[in-house]
């Protein structure tokens, strides 16, 4: 976000700038094996929904993973290295009803690691979901180390993780303030919540 270039070829020394751009570029790679895009510290704007759809096929063995250089179990960690991705979308969904999505994940085998999402300040949005897969036959989402920080009356979370399909997994998160944390629709099979905290007016709950 701060020295990055969407003209760049996206490697260490070159990132791009922005994630959809990142994203675009992953999804367009061909070939066998796993896909890794590492976010450095910084405040990323979504203008716009982020599919994760690649022409890779992921497998048991391969996965799509969007995740900060700096993880939370480095020893160098703190919290201001966490890079934060707000949306600034207008509705990008029509889907049941209007809504904004940050990322729709459409494959199988994805993984999301030591991101800090923010809500949607968009004031035409009244939903808003960071993280969102609507195909429910779709397995294998990852989710740890993440926080999303949301509030009920600016720039709220309607739901912070809002999926169907089975196998999703979710381990050492926060969510705070969300108006949902995490919305579970069809064949959700396997779903798992690890080592979480999840507060809402003043009220906290661990699992």
């Amino acid at each position: 976000a701060i020295s990055g270039n969407d003209r760049n070829n996206g490697s260490a020394k070159q990132p791009f700038q922005s994630i959809s751009k990142a994203v675009d570029h992953a999804n367009s790679l061909t070939g066998t094996g796993s896909i890794a895009i590492k976010i450095f510290p910084g405040i990323y704007a979504l203008d716009d929904r982020v599919d994760i759809n690649p022409v890779r096929i992921m497998t048991d063995s391969t996965r799509f993973s969007i995740e900060a250089v700096h993880m939370p179990d480095d020893t160098d960690w703190s919290q201001e290295k966490m890079p934060k991705i707000l949306s600034v979308s207008d509705n990008n969904s029509e889907t049941i009803f209007p809504h904004s999505i940050g990322f729709l994940v459409a494959s199988p085998h994805v993984t999301f690691r030591g991101l800090k999402f923010l809500g949607n300040g968009n004031p035409l949005v009244k939903f808003y979901y960071p993280i969102a897969k609507e195909d429910q036959s779709l397995e294998d989402l990852e989710i740890s180390q993440c926080y999303f920080i949301g509030n009920k009356e600016a720039a709220a979370i309607q739901g912070a993780i809002y999926v169907h399909g089975p196998k999703t997994m979710i381990s050492n998160c926060v969510f705070y303030e969300c108006r949902n944390a995490i919305l579970l629709f069809d064949n959700v099979a396997g779903f798992s919540v690890k080592n979480s905290i999840f507060t809402r007016n003043s009220t906290e709950k661990n699992i």
